[in-house]
């Protein structure tokens, strides 16, 4: 899990970004970006997002920051990474509002949380219309 620095300031936080996840069909589990360069996801505990699913790899992508923008890399895994419903096959650029799909995991890039209620629910209405 990706720790807070007592250095980071409110500004750097709301920079970054997030990464916002459903938790049983709740959007509530964000993991900041602020104090790392990369997110690792996969099956296994080591990783800062762990989705306990068969279909996920143990280690399935990353979420790197490269040149001051945020990509997701798929690590090679079995039954894809999916961003906005397309299948990557390696580097993708991620933009504010993207969806990202993991096995049975859905995340949200969100570039600033200023009400984490407004940017949960407004995701939670569009999740009807994505083409996971």
């Amino acid at each position: 899990m990706v720790d807070r620095n007592s250095n980071d300031s409110l500004e750097s936080m709301l920079t970054e970004g997030f990464i916002v996840g459903d938790s049983d069909g709740s959007w509530c589990e964000v993991f900041p970006l602020y104090s790392t360069s990369k997110l690792s996801v996969g099956r296994d505990g080591n990783n800062d997002i762990v989705i306990s699913d068969v279909r996920c790899s143990r280690e399935h992508c990353v979420f790197r920051k490269l040149h001051g923008n945020w990509y997701v890399c798929d690590l090679g895994s079995s039954n894809g990474t999916f961003v906005n419903g397309n299948r990557i096959e390696r580097l993708q650029l991620i933009r504010p509002g993207d969806r990202i799909k993991v096995a049975s995991q859905n995340l949200l890039y969100a570039a600033t949380v200023i009400d984490p209620k407004e940017i949960i629910a407004d995701f939670a209405t569009s999740r009807a219309d994505s083409t996971f």
